[in-house]
């Protein structure tokens, strides 16, 4: 039986619980092996915000908040707000930033962040594998750079249609796609055309691919991570756990040994835009 898909609400009300679901063990599990590229996507938003200046960074889709203290820390005088749709994400980021001390500067908020408003103008944004579960990725990276104060960054890292060329997470990428059976819409077109076409002034500083090795103790482990802890357990809740059993013997198919050690590299997008100085009043 082919799969029904959800409408573009249900979809959100799905990830919402999903992910508040799986927080916990979405923690354990992925915090520690993401952290290669939320380090690289600070690093960009360093190079292109001042040093010395102030203001409000958004963290939109900021899950656990893993990457909160480290921008906390790379930007000492900036106010930071990290948000997130999912109550589960939002209670485990706000015991991190207790547990770390940084309630006084760090606030992390519940709600839609496909959208900055209410914000102020920011003198950044940063989210980091967030962009791709949003709904129209494009509008939504325009919407985040419309939030920026003259001189401010948006920097994005997240998985594209294709994250590697081949592995357990591209595998299972294509078998998701075959069982579905349908066409799967071409959600990158807009990234970051769509931002850069909108807003005057804006300038692409970094597009770029970024690679990092990943481990798992088996491939069995990573099912479980993904299918119970990860970005595909929405797809669970959908779908139910018949399907989900047929799609993991597909899976393991690639895996004969399910036992034996796993390592792949996944490949982010990483992009950074800065909005241009207001222009001048005329004379």
């Amino acid at each position: 039986m082919q799969p029904v898909m959800a409408s573009a609400q249900d979809r959100l009300k799905l990830l919402a619980r999903s992910w508040t679901m799986v927080a916990e063990g979405y923690d354990k599990s992925f915090s520690g092996r993401f952290g290669p590229w939320q380090r690289d996507a600070i690093a960009q938003l360093q190079a292109a915000l001042p040093a010395s200046g102030r203001g409000t960074i958004a963290v939109p889709a900021c899950g656990p908040g893993q990457e909160l203290p480290l921008l906390a820390a790379a930007f000492p005088r900036h106010r930071i707000v990290g948000i997130d749709l999912a109550e589960g994400m939002v209670e485990v980021a706000r015991r991190l930033v207790a547990e770390r001390g940084l309630a006084d500067r760090v606030e992390v908020r519940a709600g839609d962040a496909s959208r900055l408003d209410g914000l102020g103008p920011l003198a950044g944004v940063l989210s980091v594998f967030g962009l791709q579960q949003m709904p129209a990725p494009g509008q939504v990276l325009a919407n985040w750079v419309a939030a920026l104060q003259p001189g401010g960054a948006c920097c994005v890292c997240f998985w594209p249609q294709q994250v590697e060329r081949a592995g357990p997470w591209q595998r299972l990428f294509d078998l998701t796609a075959a069982l579905n059976r349908q066409p799967q819409p071409d959600w990158e077109a807009g990234i970051p055309g769509q931002a850069l076409a909108a807003i005057n002034g804006v300038q692409l500083l970094r597009d770029e691919r970024v690679v990092h090795a990943m481990e798992w103790p088996s491939a069995a482990a990573f099912w479980q991570a993904m299918t119970r802890a990860g970005p595909w357990h929405s797809r669970l809740l959908h779908f139910g756990e018949e399907h989900m059993e047929e799609l993991r013997k597909l899976f393991m198919e690639g895996y004969p040994d399910e036992a034996a050690p796993l390592a792949h590299t996944p490949e982010a997008r990483l992009v950074c835009l800065r909005r241009g100085p207001a222009p001048k009043a005329a004379l």
